[in-house]
């Protein structure tokens, strides 16, 4: 009996579930909105929207994507029909309630000679209470308008006259609104009402559009081959097979649009015709990941990867795809010519049968400027004997028939980490010949093996700098500010297309008309704030799943490029510290890594010597001059010794000295008469403040007792005419002593202090006397002076985790209040209190910022968050280059008689860097 209860309980339980479900999925059903029946059956494509007056604020709101598309050759009249909608629903609340809740449809129609004419569609009634909303629009676009009435296949065509170039045609027909500049396209629109046949009849359609899950801000659809026909006369003969092949690459796409400030994303699906389109040749493949994007080199502009399951898998499929476009016959002719002439076995040794599962074609902006391109093909092989034996039983075939030495044809390129094998091929466009039209190129004439990858190049010096690049890891993936925008993409895929339009400028000027090419160059402005588009097709199911992600950027993205590139062990764990080589006066680098090894780096680059320490250098490196002979040494601590090294990485005698306990901060060091008689100041954990002489030796002078917390910061030292201050703060206390440790400076109130705070000193200057300064928890400044009084000034409220600076960057010798906090800069100046600027960064600062002199003037300050560093001016603009590939501190200095600043860097990858800088 329970056992019956039981299974009626659960028998009641399933069935609720599948009529709860049914109702949900009934619901979610996405069915072909009525206005999809008043769109002509030639549209290339069409944006959808159930809130136009969302959709339009959305877009007028941000200034990135308005610029860009305003100022592109293939949007700007698109754009046009954007504002005009804009400017009509924007400021009239009649016209904004009428289209509120309503499906509105803006599509495009070819109008000849690659025009497109605009058709803005929705839904309405033809009643008296909107023929007066007419009016009003009328009204809005010009107040002495006339109109003129046209009858056409039952409907009432309202066309305004004026002087103008353009005049707005609409009509209210069968429950429709049309709008267009266009009188042919509005025509064409009541024909398809009238006709019952368009979108709504085509079942292909009807099932992409429910796929579209209508999360986004809008969605847009594409058809590839209207599209491609319409845009087409823009492109000259040389783009006629490869415009075929893009006409041919599927039926519709169907999107998703998400637009955020510097971002527009489209995810979606794409359908194909039921005959062989070329994205069927990878149907029932699995995606994968690109494997090139690690090889590729870092100024990569455009690539293009195919992922299939091999060479003959793609032949067959690429040959059906061939024969559908009528294209078959010349490919096999000279595919079976290339056979012919170098004795090849069809699927037994050819590109195919050597061919894995990648192909890619690859664009490098050597320049970064556009104007510069290099060409590269990678196909990826099976097996290195076999690729090898491709290329051997090629250029043998060759050398015999011209009575030629083989090994003419073949130039060994030895590097430190290998030797390549360069091959001068007598046939310049084999990608092509295997891989068709997509890697058209006839002066690809050398290859090598390179990683799991076949390269063809156009010359050697190409190909050697590609093997070079390699090497040095300078690689998209490792080194381009671009791949950080890809990483966001999903990791596999069939087909992934990247295209930085500013920068692959040469090559597409190449494919396009005279009259196209001067439209172009004047839009490259616009086009050099943009990223990508990244495009990608997933064939993990079907409809495929498709996405185009771009990105929008007001700012120049060109990344300054580093001098050089020095690989340490481990990661970077200090900051990079310029150094005087006595012998020569030329100045060096000494950095530490995360494995505590020290380095001794040269002005270009080269490791002179490395040293083990036992722990991390927790102190700045010092320079001095121990014996007194003009030959410096290395001086510097970590949390249990003081180390003092020669310029060969020798321990001096006497050292490392050994603390009797743990160092809390780095040391400091003081020569207070500039007579060599050096001072050494470490703070330790049992409280004490310790005074060595350069021999490690400690000072009997120094009285100083002990701190009541341990000390957080580094010991400084001050003179102010005959007067020194030894200067430094545990957590709630500052101690202001003279040479010996005894009290010189004692505040009339206890300031509180915040936890980043240091301390500084002004002399006497035109705005105040002589004071230190140090900020609040909340980032109010103290002023101490020398005779003990205490001001304060509140200029703004911060975080207790704020950085304070007090110095002077508009070199004027009064010290401004800099204040980092979170992911902004706050610099008041230092005589009336204003703000002279605020900066935001893209991310949170890391810590405080550093002050660098590039002139009386010209004072900068530089800052560092995850993987980026900036440089900012005293006028708070961001410097031409920034931000940089870096993290952590950085330097800033001359090497040598080059006038040119060198910034040098770490970054989170073992490598350290040397930057020019303006």
């Amino acid at each position: 009996m329970l056992n019956n209860k039981f299974l009626i309980i659960i028998s009641v339980i399933a069935v609720s579930a599948v009529i709860f479900l049914s109702i949900k999925l009934e619901e979610k059903s996405r069915k072909l909105p009525p206005v999809i029946n008043a769109i002509p059956p030639d549209v290339s494509f069409f944006i959808e929207t159930d809130d136009i007056n969302y959709l339009l604020n959305k877009i007028s709101k941000n200034e990135d994507l308005k610029e860009t598309l305003a100022g592109n050759l293939f949007t700007e009249k698109f754009f046009e029909n954007i504002l005009f909608a804009d400017s009509l629903i924007h400021d009239n609340k009649k016209i904004k309630k009428f289209f509120s809740e309503k499906n509105v449809i803006l599509s495009a129609h070819p109008q000849g000679h690659g025009k497109s004419a605009f058709l803005f569609a929705t839904g309405a009634q033809n009643n008296n209470e909107n023929k007066e909303l007419i009016k009003t629009i009328l009204k809005e676009i010009n107040p002495h308008a006339k109109i003129k009435k046209t009858e056409f296949a039952g409907a009432e065509i309202l066309s305004e006259t004026s002087k103008k170039n353009k005049h707005l045609v609409f009509t209210f027909y069968k429950d429709y609104m049309l709008l267009s500049f266009s009188e042919i396209l509005i025509q064409k629109s009541i024909k398809t009402i009238n006709s019952g046949i368009g979108l709504q009849k085509n079942p292909a359609f009807e099932n992409l559009y429910e796929k579209t899950e209508n999360r986004g801000d809008a969605e847009i659809f594409l058809n590839y081959e209207r599209f491609f026909s319409n845009t087409g006369n823009n492109f000259n003969n040389s783009f006629k097979k490869t415009l075929k092949l893009l006409q041919n690459t599927a039926y519709w796409s169907a999107f998703d649009i998400s637009l955020k400030r510097k971002h527009l994303k489209l995810t979606g699906h794409t359908i194909l015709k039921p005959e062989m389109q070329f994205l069927s040749v990878f149907k029932n493949t699995n995606p994968e990941k690109s494997d090139v994007l690690g090889i590729m080199p870092e100024k990569t502009a455009f690539f293009l990867s195919f992922n299939i399951k091999n060479g003959n898998e793609f032949k067959y499929k690429y040959e059906d795809f061939l024969a559908r476009i009528k294209n078959l016959n010349n490919f096999q002719i000279q595919l079976a010519e290339f056979y012919k002439k170098f004795k090849i076995k069809e699927d037994e040794t050819d590109l195919y049968a050597v061919t894995s599962d990648e192909i890619a074609l690859i664009w490098e902006d050597i320049n970064k400027n556009g104007k510069n391109q290099r060409e590269y093909v990678f196909i990826k092989y099976k097996n290195k004997t076999k690729a090898e034996d491709f290329f051997d039983n090629i250029i043998t075939k060759y050398a015999e028939k011209e009575k030629i030495e083989k090994n003419n044809l073949i130039q060994i390129f030895n590097t430190e980490e290998d030797n390549y094998k360069i091959i001068k091929l007598p046939v310049k466009n084999i990608p092509e010949i295997f891989y068709g039209e997509v890697f058209k190129n006839n002066n690809l004439g050398y290859c090598t093996l390179l990683d799991d990858f076949m390269v063809f190049g156009n010359n050697t010096g190409d190909i050697k700098d590609l093997i070079y690049n390699y090497e040095k890891d300078k690689t998209f993936k490792r080194k381009s500010p671009n791949y950080r925008f890809l990483k966001s993409l999903p990791d596999e895929s069939n087909i992934f297309l990247y295209a930085d339009i500013f920068h692959s400028a040469k090559k597409i000027k190449q494919t396009l008309k005279e009259k196209t090419i001067k439209k172009f160059d004047k839009s490259l402005s616009s086009l050099k704030r943009i990223q990508g588009p990244a495009i990608q097709f997933i064939f993990d199911a079907y409809p495929i799943y498709t996405t185009v992600d771009i990105g929008l950027n007001s700012v120049n993205r060109e990344i300054s490029e580093t001098v050089w590139e020095v690989r340490l062990d481990t990661l970077i764990a200090t900051k990079p510290y310029i150094v005087i080589n006595h012998n020569t006066d030329e100045k060096e680098i000494v950095i530490q890594d995360a494995a505590n090894k020290l380095y001794l780096i040269d002005k270009n680059g080269k490791i002179l010597w490395t040293r083990q320490l036992d722990g991390k250098i927790i102190s700045d490196i010092y320079q001095i001059d121990y014996y007194e002979n003009n030959k410096l040494q290395l001086l510097f601590n970590t949390e249990n010794k003081i180390y003092c090294i020669d310029r060969k990485g020798n321990w001096l005698e006497g050292y490392p000295v050994k603390l009797k306990s743990k160092a809390v901060n780095g040391i400091a060091l003081f020569d207070y008469d500039q007579n060599r008689n050096y001072r050494i100041f470490v703070a330790c954990a049992n409280k004490n403040v310790y005074l060595f002489d350069k021999n490690g030796e400690i000072i009997p002078g120094w009285k100083f007792d002990k701190t009541e917390t341990n000390v957080t910061q580094k010991i400084r030292h001050f003179k102010n005419n005959d007067k020194d201050y030894i200067v430094f703060r545990d957590k709630n206390k500052l101690y202001i002593l003279n040479r010996k440790g005894m009290v010189r400076v004692s505040p009339e109130v206890n300031i509180p202090l915040s936890e980043n705070t240091e301390i500084y000193f002004a002399e006497d200057n035109a705005a105040d006397k002589a004071h230190f300064c140090v900020s609040n928890p909340a980032g109010t400044v103290y002023y101490i002076y020398e005779n003990g009084k205490v001001k304060k000034t509140e200029l703004k409220t911060y975080t207790r985790n704020h950085f304070f600076v007090y110095e002077d960057i508009t070199g004027d010798n009064i010290p401004e209040y800099i204040f980092t906090d979170k992911n902004q800069t706050d610099v008041f100046d230092g005589k009336n209190k204003k703000r002279l600027y605020s900066y935001s960064y893209d991310e949170k600062i890391n810590g405080n910022i550093s002050v660098y002199k590039f002139g009386d003037k010209d004072i900068r300050t530089g800052a560092s968050a995850s993987g980026k560093i900036y440089l900012i001016n005293n006028k708070g603009k961001l410097c031409k280059g920034f931000p940089l590939a870096g993290t952590g501190l950085f330097s800033i200095t001359v090497f040598d008689r080059n006038p040119r600043f060198s910034l040098i860097v770490g970054n989170k990858d073992n490598y350290l860097y040397k930057y020019y800088i303006k």
